[in-house]
């Protein structure tokens, strides 16, 4: 075997393990949960200190090292990302995950020095999970979407993985031949999201890419009624996960006896499943009419009236998917502009510095991405630009607006009229 060949093999059967506390300890928080600042990077501080965890359990490194390899950029301005990685290696510290050399003061550390510490949190004895650099970190990570906080979904998925209740190796038919629990979890968006601060929105995105990225399959027991209630009110199941390996038909298995053992829980005794997971669409008769023209579009029939109209159709779907997006990204860094999103959070340089043209062009910030609006103000204009720039002289003459009754509340405030 030639050394090529050798490091390929080393290289796709690499995988870091992950302390299971991380999303889960039992009656007490979570690693996540307990941290200062919440942030989802956590998952790549903790591969990052595995991964360069030498044979003593030593670990020595640079801040500068850990951000960029975090898929983050140095940045020492106030509440940036040296202050973040900071705060998240103080609270390992302080939860015995590591421990940090006693003559290293990290408030005063430079991006190039180097930090030492020791990983003394005990993997096996606690439990962990592996991390897969090419099946599945770098398949997350090179996910080709710029609006997708690729790192929350690498977290979410490791989440489920976490979650997953797993098949033994030695018993692989267990759940056929005895009657074993499935390689399969159920899970409310209630759950999800206090265990990982993400949204219902944010959860189903997420759910859908990962069975695109063919990582993970979904199943669901149908909405459901109580049998006693007069009203026959319908509510929605939990999805249940499993993990993807590439086999349909045992997936879907998987999914099924889950379902099964769900609903053959005593708290579902008095539930009636009716199978169906329709919704009540109160927009019928607006779907109804965008299907008639595209279906006339499709069949080259439509008048020029019905072409316009069908175009405005697709704009305000588009700017509407849009919107959402960007109110999304907005919702979950609230006191970050978003070109600083792009550029420190996403990694995404390029996309960054448009955006800032953007800004600064419409008058809300100045050559130092500082803000010269509320930010409350701030969101709404840069959720209602329309990508074309056609509204732009309109936004910015309501940013102008906005800044003069801005001075005229400070003069009033100080007594000067």
């Amino acid at each position: 075997m030639d050394n090529k060949t050798e490091d390929k093999i080393l290289d796709d059967d690499y995988y870091s393990e992950i302390p299971n506390a991380l999303y889960y300890v039992k009656n007490n928080k979570s690693i996540f949960q307990r941290l200062k600042f919440k942030d989802h990077r956590i998952l790549l501080v903790l591969d990052y200190l595995y991964t360069n965890t030498n044979r003593k359990g030593i670990v020595k490194f640079t801040l500068d090292d850990l951000i960029i390899s975090c898929y983050c950029k140095p940045n020492s301005r106030k509440g940036k990302s040296n202050s973040k990685f900071i705060s998240l290696l103080q609270d390992l510290d302080a939860y015995s995950i590591i421990k940090l050399d006693s003559q290293i003061d990290l408030k005063s550390v430079k991006t190039k020095d180097l930090i030492t510490c020791k990983y003394i949190w005990n993997l096996k004895e606690k439990g962990y999970f592996q991390l897969h650099e090419n099946g599945e970190k770098n398949k997350i990570i090179n996910y080709k979407d710029d609006n997708i906080d690729k790192i929350a979904l690498l977290f979410f998925y490791c989440y489920l993985k976490r979650r997953i209740n797993k098949v033994s190796k030695d018993r692989p038919n267990d759940l056929v031949l005895f009657g074993g629990r499935a390689a399969a979890s159920y899970l409310s968006y209630d759950i999800i999201n206090q265990d990982t601060l993400l949204s219902e929105s944010v959860i189903k995105k997420y759910n859908d890419i990962l069975v695109k990225l063919d990582l993970i399959r979904i199943g669901n027991a149908g909405r459901w009624h109580y049998k006693k209630s007069d009203k026959k009110i319908d509510y929605e199941s939990p999805n249940h996960y499993t993990l993807f390996n590439g086999n349909e038909e045992d997936a879907a298995l998987q999914l099924k006896e889950s379902i099964k053992y769900y609903k053959s829980l005593d708290v579902n005794s008095g539930k009636v499943f009716t199978g169906s997971r329709i919704y009540k669409n109160n927009n019928r008769h607006l779907f109804g009419k965008y299907g008639s023209l595209v279906k006339k579009a499709n069949n080259g029939i439509l008048t020029e009236k019905e072409s316009l109209e069908l175009q405005n159709f697709r704009n305000s779907i588009d700017n509407k998917k849009h919107v959402k997006e960007l109110q999304m990204i907005l919702q979950k860094h609230p006191d970050e502009i978003l070109s600083s999103v792009y550029m420190d959070d996403f990694y995404n340089e390029e996309k960054g510095i448009k955006i800032f043209d953007i800004e600064a062009e419409l008058g809300l910030i100045d050559q130092e991405q500082h803000l010269l609006v509320d930010k409350k103000y701030y969101d709404w204009i840069i959720t209602n630009y329309n990508s074309d720039g056609s509204n732009k002289p309109y936004l910015k003459n309501c940013v102008n607006k906005h800044k003069d009754e801005m001075k005229q509340e400070k003069f009033e405030a100080a007594g000067i009229m």
